[in-house]
């Protein structure tokens, strides 16, 4: 069986052509041992099983570049007749930075005004609007079509159960004639008031 060696060139995706590695494989089968693409065919003798040769050739050609730039800048700073260009370049852009900084210093604060923030519309409020009720008519304040706010009374003229929401489910019965005074209203939703009855009696209840 005969043996080539070469190298393989698929960078970023193989170990071995990423340092370079010299492979010694079939002729036949000149493929990666790693990644399977072909390999680069080299003469006997090109570099060594790490690729230190080639690193070597490549480290040599950018110190060469590096040398042969820094030649040419300091040959231009070495042979240039305005030394003094750059100085005085610094010192007038300088001055033009100061002054602009005087000049802003010295403008006054703006006296612009906000502009005032925009009033929102409020649901406005009725004191004297009625509606009706499964159990009764109400009359008081209210928002939007429906009870809202404290202060009115419900005519009971059909008996009705009114949760407490309590948590244990109690109800309060109401029947035709009792009223309900000094209701406290919040979107429509009964949340406390005074039961008169029509025997005398008052009870003060939250819901």
């Amino acid at each position: 069986m005969a043996l080539k060696k070469g190298i393989c060139k698929n960078y970023d995706n193989c170990d071995l052509a990423d340092k370079q590695e010299i492979q010694e494989v079939d002729s036949i089968e000149f493929k990666c041992q790693e990644c399977g693409k072909d390999l680069h065919e080299l003469d006997e003798g090109a570099g060594s099983t790490t690729g230190g040769g080639m690193n070597k050739k490549l480290i040599a050609i950018i110190g060469g570049a590096v040398l042969v730039v820094g030649l040419g800048v300091g040959g231009y700073f070495a042979f240039s007749g305005d030394k003094s260009a750059a100085p005085e370049a610094e010192e007038t852009e300088m001055a033009e930075e100061a002054t602009e900084t005087g000049k802003q210093a010295a403008q006054p604060a703006s006296t612009t005004k906000a502009a005032p923030a925009a009033k929102q519309d409020t649901p406005k409020t009725s004191t004297s609007s009625s509606s009706s009720l499964p159990y009764g008519s109400y009359s008081g304040p209210t928002q939007g079509g429906v009870p809202h706010g404290a202060g009115g009374t419900i005519s009971v003229t059909s008996s009705y159960q009114i949760d407490l929401k309590d948590g244990r489910g109690s109800m309060l019965d109401v029947h035709p004639g009792d009223k309900i005074a000094n209701t406290k209203f919040e979107n429509g939703r009964l949340r406390s008031g005074e039961l008169q009855r029509t025997d005398g009696t008052r009870k003060w209840f939250n819901c």
